[in-house]
């Protein structure tokens, strides 16, 4: 989202973050206190990421596919939010990190991963 402020500067917001936590607190689930496994760390990921490091999350597990990503964005938040433990996932060839390996229940789990 972009707005122009009275002075003629563009501002912008991203809601990603926000919506997601929004989303979650409205399902009745809080994250603070809460460990929380973030699989992607692209765009909507990082964004994400920080929203719920600031909603007080106690611990942040980052998973993506390329490690140099899930690094970067983990140092980054670890940066700005020292509160929040923050760790990076491993993955395994071909298939999601291990400490994901449970949610094959899941509706959004990806059918080439069964």
């Amino acid at each position: 989202m972009v707005r122009r402020e009275a002075d003629g500067r563009l501002v912008a917001a991203n809601t990603d973050g926000p919506g997601f936590v929004t989303g979650l607190r409205e399902a009745g689930r809080q994250l603070s206190g809460r460990r929380v496994l973030l699989a992607g760390a692209g765009g909507a990921g990082r964004a994400v990421a920080f929203a719920v490091a600031g909603a007080g999350a106690a611990s942040l597990t980052v998973a993506n596919r390329t490690a140099a990503r899930a690094d970067r964005l983990a140092r980054d938040v670890a940066a700005a939010c020292p509160a929040v433990a923050v760790a990076v996932a491993v993955a395994m060839a071909g298939g999601p990190p291990g400490a994901v390996s449970r949610t094959r229940g899941c509706p959004c789990w990806p059918a080439r991963w069964t």
